[in-house]
């Protein structure tokens, strides 16, 4: 795991938000742009079973999302998902994480294993922090007054931070009549209610098992989702159950259902299925989505009109009226496992997701997307490849099979511009695919240092003298957990195995680097579902005309076409004895452990200027 960060530690998402793409993306130090956002996205490390627990704001102008294992909250900024800020709670380590907004939207209250805290939502700080006898993390209410605050078996002035009186209830679920006079809560078995202020018990109801939800419908009677997947409505003056519904399906998740406010509909999570809303009046299903499977939670905005769901740390906002995901925009929604740079640099593809996976092409300077790859080009390859010119992608893919036989491996070539498709005979079954530029650069041995993986080098399909400053260069990076250490990526040179770049700690893993054709650039894919790009530093060593005289050039040719580096240092007493002053050329030279791709570089760098 990463650096373990004090517990009132806040991570404000930046004061230089980027412009492009997604403004209010902020990007690591240092990087150049983002591919993707990051936006609705909690995922702090690779390997975390996401999002435990979501809320809205009371104006539906935020979304509260709770992390199942890393203990930290994130509040997005809707309908954009800007990340307002991002912050440990040390209250979220079980799966029953509970969060109450304040009726004017100011303050949070989070419940959990240490007790319940209360967060100004501005800045993201805590307010106060409520000692408690027992375990609240399974039920917060503020009063519609707004003048207290529920958190079993307490009930606390806001004003003062002082518990008032206590309350009989253990359950998790708590919910206030929509005009403040009745509260109900879950205890055990049984669901109580009470008029408030003066908790006076009104009724006692005994459903078949425990109430994880509780709602007053709008016509003033109670609704309660259990976990024997049944939803009942009782009148709460007699106590008399009015009509049961059962609704569970392999997979559902009764933990974590909920009740459209103002509407007829219950949500359902799933852990291996679609979320799912059934009407309460028939028990039919009206609305189902089949995008995105295994949904640990969800949250209804409160006008009733979006669905908030959490699969694997990324949130989707779901319109009730199209079914459509409004999320923003261009990003993936599982961790980048391929990136390839087009030959010149200037695009990127990016994919995630194996069936269906996602391709996306974007603009390398600008962060902009490009394209779309379709889901029918992308069906479960093998590969991907981007074209030297980036006018093209190639995906390596296994037909369906028909009778028996062995399945042989095609490729398929997709045209940005006009969007045509067609196969490619292969007289081999591809497994990697590329586009060369040039003869390839030959590796030399490099031993990669212990904790680090994931290796890319700057040779790839490019000729020497493409190299940046000369150098073959080797990426690689501690991304993983179990690696140890902050996740970061580091530069070498490969003959030499001098670092020459480190990246900053970043907050979670990587899954993905990938230089740049010469080495310019690199590309680093991030268990956030994003891809951010950094300058990797060039010294160009630059030769004046005045400095190639017949002497020098003639030289140099014959260093080149005998293979004879051990000459570099003539090469550099003819250039010094023709007016060169660059200690970097002179140096380079004379160096007696100087490579054969350093050396062929300066000797064509001499050649060209000819």
């Amino acid at each position: 795991m990463g650096r373990k960060r004090t517990k009132t530690e806040v991570r404000p998402t930046g004061a230089a938000p980027v412009e492009l793409p997604h403004p209010g993306d902020a990007l690591p130090p240092g990087a150049r742009v983002r591919l993707g956002t990051n936006r609705l996205n909690h995922v702090v490390q690779r390997g975390n079973t996401g999002v435990c627990h979501l809320s809205f704001s009371p104006d539906g102008r935020y979304l509260f999302a709770v992390g199942y294992e890393d203990d930290e909250a994130s509040l997005w900024e809707l309908p954009g998902g800007r990340e307002v800020w991002r912050r440990e709670v040390d209250c979220a380590s079980e799966p029953f994480a509970a969060s109450a907004f304040s009726p004017d939207g100011r303050l949070l209250a989070v419940g959990g294993c240490g007790g319940a805290r209360v967060i100004d939502v501005v800045t993201g700080r805590t307010a106060q922090i409520l000692q408690t006898d027992g375990r609240c993390d399974l039920a917060l209410a503020f009063s519609p007054c707004g003048r207290y605050l529920v958190a079993p078996p307490s009930v606390w002035a806001v004003d003062r931070w002082e518990v008032t009186s206590g309350l009989d209830a253990r359950g998790t679920a708590l919910a206030f009549s929509p005009g403040g006079r009745f509260l109900a809560g879950s205890a055990g078995d049984t669901v109580c209610v009470w008029e408030w202020p003066g908790l006076r018990l009104v009724n006692r109801l005994a459903p078949s098992g425990t109430v994880n939800v509780l709602h007053f419908l709008p016509d003033g009677r109670l609704a309660g989702s259990a976990c024997d997947e049944t939803v009942r409505a009782w009148d709460i003056a007699t106590g008399r159950e009015l009509w049961s519904r059962r609704w569970g399906e392999r997979g559902d998740n009764p933990f974590a259902a909920a009740f459209q406010p103002g509407g007829r509909g219950l949500a359902l999570p799933s852990e291996v299925g679609p979320t799912r809303v059934i009407d309460l009046e028939t028990g039919e299903e009206f609305r189902r989505f089949d995008r995105f499977v295994g949904s640990i939670c969800l949250a209804w905005s409160p006008d009733g009109r979006t669905l908030a769901t959490a699969e694997d740390g990324r949130c989707h906002l779901w319109d009730m009226e199209t079914g459509t995901d409004s999320a923003p925009p261009g990003r993936h929604l599982e961790r980048p496992w391929a990136i390839k740079f087009s030959g010149d640099g200037r695009r990127v593809l990016t994919a995630s997701g194996l069936n269906p996976c996602e391709a996306l092409v974007w603009d390398a300077g600008t962060g902009a997307l490009v394209a779309t790859v379709p889901p029918a080009f992308t069906d479960d390859p093998y590969s991907l490849a981007l074209a030297p010119d980036g006018t093209c992608v190639a995906a390596s893919y296994a037909p369906a099979k028909r009778g028996r036989g062995r399945i042989k491996r095609r490729v398929r070539v997709w045209d940005i511009a006009s969007g045509s498709m067609r196969e490619v005979p292969t007289p081999i079954e591809p497994h990697a695919l590329t586009w060369e530029l040039a003869p390839t650069v030959p590796v030399p041995p490099f031993d990669i240092p212990e904790g680090f993986g994931q290796a890319s080098y700057n040779g790839f399909g490019v000729s020497a003298e493409s190299l940046a400053d000369g150098r073959l260069l080797v990426a690689a990076c501690r991304g993983s957990p179990a690696a140890g250490g902050p996740f970061v990526a580091k530069v070498w040179e490969a003959e030499t195995g001098v670092e020459v770049w480190e990246s900053p700690e970043f907050p979670c893993g990587i899954s993905e680097v990938v230089l740049a054709p010469g080495g310019r650039s690199l590309a680093v894919g991030l268990d956030d579902a994003t891809t951010v790009l950094f300058d990797i530093p060039v010294r160009p060593l630059a030769l004046d005309p005045s400095w190639l005289t017949g002497t020098v050039v003639a030289l140099a040719r014959g260093i080149a076409a005998d293979r004879a580096f051990d000459r570099l240092p003539v090469l550099a007493d003819a250039l010094q004895d023709a007016g060169c002053d660059s200690t970097d050329v002179l140096a380079l030279c004379r160096d007696p452990n100087v490579t054969p791709v350093r050396g062929s570089w300066v000797v064509d760098l001499v050649l060209g200027k000819e």
